[in-house]
């Protein structure tokens, strides 16, 4: 809706969640900073409910990478549905670590 111009979307900021799953931290502290880039809010997915989809705007999730899987995804698919249903922005990034060895970096 613009009124002379403005968008007036924007007098209302955006409330962001930054939700992880984290075994070592490091998804913790990839977390921690998107929320502070963003001024956002950092949960464990462990903690969260599907009563909290209507205070935020936006969810990120973010997860360790191992055996080609993103852990604890699924626990954030399963508010995907309502998420779409209210209009919720959603993204998802994924940290992995893999030491160099002589036989990966051949490969390489």
């Amino acid at each position: 809706m613009t009124q002379k111009g403005l968008c007036l979307c924007y007098l209302t900021p955006m409330k962001t969640l930054i939700l992880y799953y984290s075994k070592t931290g490091n998804t913790k502290k990839y977390a921690e900073d998107i929320a502070k880039a963003v001024n956002g809010e950092v949960m464990d997915i462990k903690k969260f409910k599907s009563d909290m989809i209507d205070d935020y705007d936006n969810f990120v999730f973010g997860g360790r990478v191992m055996g080609s899987r993103i852990r604890s995804l699924e626990k954030f698919i399963d508010h995907y549905d309502e998420m779409t249903e209210k209009g919720k922005n959603m993204i998802v990034f994924a940290v992995g670590m893999s030491l160099v060895t002589d036989r990966k970096s051949t490969r390489l």
